[in-house]
């Protein structure tokens, strides 16, 4: 009893903090600790486990912090709220160490667990004025919540300027220098431990309602609301006006909407929706804009959600699905349930839908074999597979334009969006062997006999480099003669007197007295490995001297019709022996 006195005494906000959400302060601070550790180098974790170990914290966080308001609100429902409360935070770390990407896609689980936070503490539907209430608690909380966190969030970046300042004027007045203890100690315990403590104090209980907040509204609250009454609702109206003007066009020229309206249309549907959450309290409902808004604003979605329809369906059938293509989809649904919530008789739409039906599709989108990631590349598997199939059963293959253009839009996507393993078992099922971490575009065209495409054939730039940080040995060749550039010009660049041009493969260089050396590059070129120089060095004789070519860059382009890059431009540094 007495250090819980004391501690009262000092800290009752820290106090209270902890009794209220334990869990939440643990994950804090596990998070903070997975900082300070990768900060200073003090265990051997790469990029990729410290951001994975972070996320986990992160994610646990928000579900605890979720779970304690859910009991909070639901305090007969005991047993659910024990496993939101505490097993399902204690999940997100173990989650988060799930490497198959297409089974987990984990940069949209923050945003899912987000959206359950938003509504953990008002689950009761109710009905009636209760149901109105529910709603209004709702959005009395989040409001409070997103000022205090942004309030939060500009304390940090104050405390971060301080910081500065005294590092500063240590480091002028004294010669003292605090800069790696501020950054690798105390910046992190500030900005992961003390600012999420200091918003979970000043996060008010859901017993502190004030019914009065949203009738007679605090400076804040009715400067927000004003943004939304006087900003996002009459340019939402003249949107609204563009895509029905854009949806009678395509009506009248009988024309596809453009590849960019699905982002444009989702875009508008989102801001809609959001839009209508700010508008929702009573002292902004009175105004005749207000009014109007809420009764126009979801009819007005059904001519955005149709283009969208159209365009998504016309390219999903051309093309395949893609991840973005998964989203769209996914905010398209989104948007649907909510304009049918919403004029269903009765009026049975709830502003609580909004983050609710966001928070699922989140995670069907990022969990599972239906993720935005695994649903693609099994769709796009399957296109290359069938016209692949179509193709053999024609004999030959027998490739049409249409087959070859599903086929090449498929293997561009399995290609380079993540589904070698899947293109290497399609292959190896029609007899072709291949390897997925030695994986070549054009060698899978080569094998199945695809054709070029029509529209885009032609040479693609490729660019090599050299990895600048690993050395290369020039003990026999130790003069510097400076930089050389070489393209199939007559005229070589950067050196005078050797003239160093490319012609075809090989490398030409001329001396004034006309002696002239030619090395072929052939077998230098193969060697390289996909976009990278593995091996830089290029060595060649002239007259009595010898030289050393260090090539820092190659541009090549590539023709799906040929065997062979052509090299365009070359460039490296030349030294010579110390022969005359």
């Amino acid at each position: 009893m007495d250090i819980q006195r004391w501690s009262d005494w000092l800290s009752p906000d820290l106090t209270r903090v902890l009794r209220r959400f334990p869990l939440a302060v643990v994950f804090a601070a596990a998070a903070t600790i997975v900082v300070i550790v990768q900060a200073n180098r003090l265990l051997p974790l790469d990029e990729q486990d410290a951001l994975r170990l972070f996320g986990g914290a992160v994610v646990g966080f928000i579900l605890a912090l979720a779970g304690s308001l859910f009991v909070e609100n639901r305090p007969e429902a005991r047993r659910i709220g024990a496993v939101l409360a505490y097993p399902l935070p204690l999940l997100a770390p173990v989650l988060f160490q799930i490497r198959d990407a297409e089974w987990m896609v984990l940069p949209l689980v923050p945003l899912a667990a987000v959206m359950w936070l938003s509504v953990a503490g008002f689950t009761r539907i109710g009905q009636g004025a209760e149901r109105r209430a529910n709603q209004d608690r709702f959005w009395w909380l989040n409001e409070r919540a997103v000022i205090s966190g942004v309030i939060a969030v500009a304390a940090a970046a104050l405390f971060c300027l301080g910081l500065l300042a005294i590092d500063r004027s240590l480091d002028l007045l004294f010669g003292i220098e605090l800069w790696d203890l501020m950054m690798q100690w105390v910046l992190p315990v500030v900005c992961c431990l003390f600012v999420p403590v200091y918003w979970l104090a000043v996060l008010p209980g859901l017993d502190a309602y004030d019914a009065q907040a949203l009738e007679s509204p605090d400076f804040l609250t009715q400067a927000i609301g004003f943004v939304g009454l006087f900003v996002l609702t009459p340019l939402l109206g003249i949107y609204a006006l563009i895509l029905a003007a854009y949806g009678v066009q395509i009506a009248v020229t009988q024309t596809l909407p453009v590849g960019v309206l699905g982002w444009l249309v989702t875009t508008f549907l989102v801001a809609g929706a959001a839009n209508w959450l700010v508008l929702h309290p009573r002292f902004l409902q009175d105004r005749l804009l207000a009014r109007l808004y809420r009764r126009l604003w979801f009819p007005a979605t059904l001519l955005p959600l149709v283009l969208l329809a159209i365009g998504l369906f016309v390219r999903v059938a051309a093309y395949g699905l893609t991840p973005e293509r998964m989203l769209l989809i996914a905010g398209g649904v989104w948007a649907l349930v909510l304009t049918v919530f919403h004029l269903l008789p009765g009026r049975r739409g709830d502003i609580r839908l909004i983050p609710a039906l966001a928070g699922i599709a989140f995670v069907v989108l990022s969990v599972g074999p239906f993720s935005m990631l695994a649903l693609p590349a099994s769709d796009q598997a399957g296109r290359f597979e069938a016209a692949l199939t179509a193709a053999e059963a024609k004999g030959g293959p027998g490739w049409t334009p249409d087959l070859a253009q599903q086929a090449r839009g498929a293997l561009d996507y399995l290609t380079f969006e993540g589904g070698e393993a899947r293109l290497v078992a399609i292959l190896a099922r029609h007899g072709h062997d291949a390897d997925a971490d030695a994986l070549d575009y054009a060698g899978v065209v080569a094998a199945i006999g695809l054709p070029p495409d029509p529209v885009t054939a032609g040479p693609v730039s490729v660019s090599l480099t050299r990895e600048l940080a690993d050395p290369v040995s020039v003990a026999g060749t130790p003069l510097l003669l400076g930089e050389v550039t070489a393209t199939q010009s007559d005229t070589g660049r950067g050196l005078v007197p050797l003239n160093v041009v490319l012609r075809g493969r090989s490398l030409v260089v001329t001396a004034e007295d006309g002696a002239q050396s030619e090395t072929d590059l052939s077998d230098w070129y193969a060697r390289q490995s996909g976009d990278i120089l593995r091996d830089p060095v290029v060595d060649f004789a002239l007259g009595n001297r010898r030289y050393r070519l260090v090539v820092n860059y190659v541009n090549a382009e590539r023709d799906e019709a040929s065997t062979e890059d052509e090299l365009i431009y070359l460039g490296g540094l030349l030294f010579a022996d110390g022969a005359d």
